[in-house]
């Protein structure tokens, strides 16, 4: 939602540019910041799911139950950076990744809207 939300919103705000370098590094830096910030929003939903699936802290009883509960227990007994652990690998990797996606979407949508 707030990956291709962002993404369309601040590629229709920002005027096109007619150097077709300057477009390309245009919708790269949207998309970048498209993957960063919903990989900032995402990633607390990220830790919870991890905790659920993953072993819980005592064998035989279940600490982990559902999304809002691990996150309200993550925060209490840990803090609100506990929620947020792991988030420079993953803009590291979905910063970029985003942008490379969204790239080749435009420009294959573009060429086939030409050649079809």
């Amino acid at each position: 939602m707030i990956y291709f939300g962002f993404y369309f919103n601040v590629k229709d705000a920002i005027p096109t540019n007619p150097d077709p370098t300057l477009e390309f590094l245009r919708k790269f830096a949207i998309g970048l910041m498209s993957g960063t910030i919903s990989s900032c929003v995402n990633i607390p939903f990220d830790v919870a799911k991890s905790r659920i699936q993953g072993p819980q802290p005592v064998p035989g009883e279940i600490k982990y139950r559902t999304c809002f509960q691990t996150m309200a227990l993550v925060y209490r007994e840990e803090g609100y950076l506990a929620l947020y652990k792991g988030l420079v690998p993953k803009i590291m990797r979905l910063g970029p990744g985003g942008a490379v996606m969204l790239l080749v979407y435009e420009y294959v949508s573009d060429w086939l809207q030409k050649n079809w």
